[in-house]
């Protein structure tokens, strides 16, 4: 195993097994962006999608030694909105590893696989939160991925819509 961090606009990593070293002249690669999310996926060889704030990129090879870094979404991701989420309630057949979720910076929720990026949701987009936190939660056969954030504004994909609520206490107790 390796210990991965993001200093800056590099990704670093530890020697095999030795979590606290690293050889500051080899164990890096620099991303063309300040990097926001690094989202590991199981499959043949080492792949990672890493998401800074204007573009994706797949960083992939046979080994850590042969990857590469390669654009393959001209879209953001949204800080903070990755979640890993059961392969089952994504409906992909084949895959029995977590699959790592994560919004688009145009509120596109989307999966990374070892095939690709696959947006979920053709029809539907989460505001463009400057910040986020994501879960992924299954409970009683229902799976959900919640996001929550601050700041930002709607999505250019989305239409909003607001409703005001009074609740009442029917003197039910806690």
């Amino acid at each position: 195993g390796r210990l991965f961090g993001i200093f800056g606009r590099m990704i670093v990593w530890s020697e095999p097994l030795y979590y606290g070293m690293f050889d500051p002249s080899s164990d890096y690669i620099v991303v063309g962006g300040t990097p926001v999310m690094a989202a590991p996926v199981d499959g043949d060889g080492f792949i990672a999608y890493i998401g800074t704030k204007t573009r994706t990129y797949r960083w992939g090879g046979e080994s850590l030694a042969a990857t590469t870094l390669v654009p393959v979404a001209h879209n953001g991701v949204m800080p903070g909105s990755l979640a890993y989420v059961a392969p089952d309630a994504l409906g992909l057949k084949g895959i029995t590893a977590w699959v790592p979720v994560w919004v688009d910076a145009r509120g596109v929720p989307i999966a990374g696989t070892g095939d690709g990026l696959m947006p979920l949701h053709d029809k539907f987009a989460y505001p463009s939160f400057l910040q986020a936190a994501a879960l992924f939660d299954q409970r009683d056969g229902q799976s959900r991925y919640v996001v929550s954030g601050r700041g930002g504004a709607p999505s250019a994909l989305a239409v909003g819509d607001y409703v005001t609520a009074t609740v009442v206490d029917a003197g039910g107790g806690p």
